[in-house]
């Protein structure tokens, strides 16, 4: 008899436009040959039932959904918990009964994507318990809170959150027996700040995801680049300004026109940003297929764990471009693969051996 395995997570895992859904869906990948599984979805956004079809894979037993009341997160957040607000947000008593309602609880495995649904793991009666960090959220936030582009409260933010991740962590990690990692340099910078928890760590890196698009989506007579991503989180958001800004300069000086693709969900300032700016096109995942693409890129500011993405894109046998700062979380097999640059001089001179 097969063992069974409790996955909880805070993404739908369809459409997988973005890094944290591409995550999920390879750890499902990789234990759906050994486990029967049953997968619990606490999260905020719109349950979409045409994509909830498409997860199919076997030894599925069981998927739920849950909101958290956000009403729940205020009432918390103004007694001064010393939980991370995404922590805070995420964990709600009443989806912890629910969950225990609706699952048997005896489970060989407990999977859990994200630190920010970890609290959920201590009523929860399993064998093994493993959480998947993907990164390390305390190096994202170190990045963020020097960067200058963001406004003084929200460095002040990540200053704050910063502190209360890493008392947060210390206690929380204690209850798991394995804690994983899809960089190698996150990997040992949590080890760095947390060596006590070297011992459990782990470094599991993505299978490819995209199994329901095959085929070369390059094409070199192609004007298009494409960006998968969650465009409403912040170092996403300020990626895509920096990016439309590299593509701006390029064009001015270059025959070939380029526009950049975005796949994924926007926010309300992108969107307006959109209506203003020809030269960025929201695509969805249904039709991400239907077109070609001269390259791919995962380039950001901030932020780290940007694996999810380039397997991918790879994948798709779409050429890569990212930056120095996005590519020193990547292992050295993609790192090959993938053409870097610092400047928009050299995103210009890839940019044209592609295209050549």
């Amino acid at each position: 008899m097969k063992r069974t395995a409790l996955i909880l997570t805070t993404r739908q895992i369809y459409p997988p436009n973005g890094g944290d859904k591409l995550r999920i869906l390879s750890i499902i990948n990789s234990l759906k040959k050994d486990y029967i599984i049953d997968l619990a979805v606490i999260g905020f956004e719109k349950i979409d039932k045409k994509f909830d079809i498409q997860i199919n894979f076997k030894n599925k037993r069981k998927i739920k959904f849950y909101k958290p009341a956000l009403s729940n997160f205020i009432i918390k957040f103004l007694k001064f918990n010393s939980v991370p607000l995404q922590s805070l947000i995420y964990f709600d008593q009443r989806i912890q009964k629910m969950i225990h309602k609706d699952f048997d609880f005896k489970y060989d495995l407990l999977q859990i994507h994200l630190l920010r649904l970890s609290q959920y793991s201590k009523k929860i009666n399993s064998k093994n318990k493993i959480l998947d960090l993907t990164d390390s959220l305390i190096l994202s936030y170190n990045r963020a809170k020097r960067y200058r582009s963001l406004n003084i409260l929200m460095r002040l933010l990540y200053l704050f959150e910063l502190k209360r991740i890493y008392k947060f962590k210390k206690q929380e990690l204690k209850s798991f027996n394995l804690l994983t990692f899809v960089s190698n340099y996150d990997k040992k910078f949590f080890e760095k700040i947390f060596p006590k928890f070297k011992k459990k760590t782990q470094l599991i890196e993505n299978s490819s995801n995209i199994n329901k698009i095959k085929g070369n989506l390059f094409s070199i007579k192609s004007k298009k680049i494409l960006y998968i991503g969650n465009f409403r989180s912040i170092s996403n958001l300020i990626s895509v300004f920096y990016v439309s800004n590299l593509i701006n300069n390029f064009n001015k000086n270059h025959r070939k026109k380029i526009k950049l693709i975005l796949v994924g969900n926007l926010d309300l300032k992108l969107k307006i940003y959109l209506f203003f700016n020809n030269k960025i096109k929201h695509c969805t995942w249904t039709r991400l297929k239907n077109n070609k693409y001269i390259a791919s890129i995962c380039a950001t500011k901030i932020g780290s764990g940007f694996q999810n993405k380039i397997t991918d894109y790879l994948n798709l046998k779409i050429p890569v471009l990212t930056n120095s700062y996005s590519y020193y979380g990547l292992n050295s097999r993609l790192k090959k693969k993938v053409k870097k640059f610092n400047n928009q001089q050299e995103f210009n001179l890839n940019l044209k051996n592609i295209i050549k």
